[in-house]
């Protein structure tokens, strides 16, 4: 026959195995959203992309959203975010930015990029005024970047706040370095 053996625990060793359960439980409950959110988008990568467009093009800026996320082509990516953003979808004017930077390839020479860099403003300064923390971040660090040609510290710093009250934690970052800065 086998005997049970009980390991005696000193408060310290329960204390850890209470704060490893802890750390546990919040690890499992982080899944449990993610999973939930990532769920209930789910009937936007189940639909055909046809259907997308369609729902799109009849005024339904979340399908515009999820049509841009799910077409590989960056121009037209771009013009579904657009069509998402302006439409008071904020999520979309964040990456209707990266997709105009995208497909107009900024690679090509610093001037171009500065062109780039204006088209893509325009998007994620309305999705900041919308209060989009996303595209807040995006904004301030376009205004933060001297080789953008856009260097303005204080506007810079206004956005990054924005974002940061709407709960951008890396916008709460971008500012307190600016400020460390001296900016």
């Amino acid at each position: 026959t086998q005997s049970l053996t009980y390991k005696s625990l000193s408060p310290h060793d329960t204390f850890m195995e209470f704060d490893q359960m802890k750390k546990l439980i919040s690890l499992a409950f982080a899944f449990l959203s993610a999973s939930c959110l990532a769920h209930s988008n789910v009937r936007f990568f189940e639909m055909p992309i046809e259907q997308l467009y369609a729902k799109c093009n009849a005024g339904d800026y979340e399908s515009c959203h999820y049509a841009g996320i799910r077409t590989r082509d960056a121009k037209l990516s771009a013009r579904y975010h657009l069509k998402a953003c302006y439409g008071d979808y904020g999520r979309s004017c964040y990456r209707a930015s990266e997709k105009i930077i995208e497909y107009e390839n900024p690679e090509l020479s610093i001037h171009k990029l500065k062109t780039i860099i204006h088209k893509a403003v325009k998007p994620v300064e309305y999705g900041c005024s919308i209060g989009n923390a996303k595209s807040c971040r995006y904004l301030g660090s376009f205004y933060a970047a001297e080789e953008l040609g856009m260097l303005d510290y204080e506007t810079a710093k206004k956005h990054l706040k924005k974002g940061c009250l709407y709960g951008d934690k890396p916008s709460c970052e971008i500012f307190e370095q600016l400020k460390q800065l001296g900016y």
